[in-house]
């Protein structure tokens, strides 16, 4: 299956918008996502004030800017799609549509069942010196259905909440013959303790923003239903007073990171590509040649050679 992850620098949200444009597609060439192209020749890329063809470089990028992108593989004949926004100079978000719909006349998702434009970022600018993680991939769930998914993650220098995160996409569902179309979203604090703004957050409220599906079809709209959370067994517990298993070399086995939709259903994990980890790793440990990368309660695959 294929993948790839690119550490980028930033200082700007223009400049942490164009790094993602940048893997999609300069550094992938449109391998693993693509941009829509609704109309046969418009593709969805909009610099604030009209459709362009591409961005040269983060200036390029104004206030308002957005790209819409796809899956080149589909899933059951259906593409998830990802509006990543600059919504202005001190906002990054991302709108997330689990069946596609995305059309340039009416610059929305239409009457597909979708999150609100989520904001991942803290509200401000990267600090001096910070970077952007990004890191795309395919997977096979079982042998004629292949999962893509995309994140990225802030390392922001001027913030207390140093980590900015947004997973987007496909997990292994327990039956894909039952749960056809399995995709998620997951953004802001990439921890499971269940704090407000983190993945394991349990509560309904304006502070959990992750989402994933209430019924199959997917018609329902996924702005105020739908809530979803990590973690690695049923209750939102904090991985650092409880994943204390150690290997025979004194290593951390990481945990598999199983979605929950809240306070129901366990719908099913992430594999190889994210799991938990003890949260008193270092973030952003790789040690020389390894092939994953800590952020948080996270242990993302992560291997800048492939």
């Amino acid at each position: 299956m294929a993948s790839k992850f690119k550490l980028y620098s930033t200082v700007s949200t223009a400049e942490t918008f164009y790094r993602i444009y940048d893997l999609v597609v300069n550094v992938t060439s449109q391998s693993i996502y693509r941009l829509v192209n609704d109309t046969g020749s418009a593709v969805a890329l909009n610099n604030g004030s009209g459709f362009v063809s591409s961005f040269a470089n983060a200036a390029a990028v104004a206030a308002g800017s957005y790209m819409v992108i796809e899956p080149v593989t589909a899933l059951g004949g259906r593409r998830h799609q990802i509006r990543v926004n600059n919504t202005g100079t001190t906002v990054n978000s991302v709108q997330f549509s689990s069946r596609g719909g995305w059309t340039n006349a009416g610059a929305a998702f239409g009457a597909s069942s979708k999150t609100d434009a989520t904001q991942f970022n803290d509200g401000a600018a990267p600090g001096a010196g910070s970077q952007v993680y990004v890191g795309m991939g395919t997977f096979a769930i079982d042998g004629s259905n292949t999962g893509t998914y995309f994140w990225a993650n802030i390392r922001d220098s001027g913030s207390a909440n140093a980590d900015q995160f947004v997973y987007c996409g496909n997990y292994y569902p327990w039956s894909i013959s039952y749960d056809v179309n399995p995709v998620c979203f997951l953004t802001r604090v990439p921890t499971v303790s269940g704090a407000a703004f983190d993945l394991g957050r349990n509560s309904a409220d304006t502070n959990n923003l992750n989402r994933t599906s209430v019924e199959v079809a997917q018609t329902t709209s996924w702005t105020a239903a739908g809530y979803a959370r990590i973690g690695f067994y049923d209750a939102p517990n904090t991985p650092g007073s409880t994943c204390i298993w150690r290997d025979l070399q004194s290593y951390y086995p990481p945990l598999p990171a199983y979605l929950w939709l809240r306070n129901s259903a366990c719908m099913g994990h992430f594999g190889d590509h994210l799991r938990i980890i003890n949260d008193t790793l270092s973030d952003y440990d790789t040690d020389t040649g390894a092939t994953r990368l800590v952020l948080g309660h996270l242990w993302m695959h992560y291997d800048e050679t492939l």
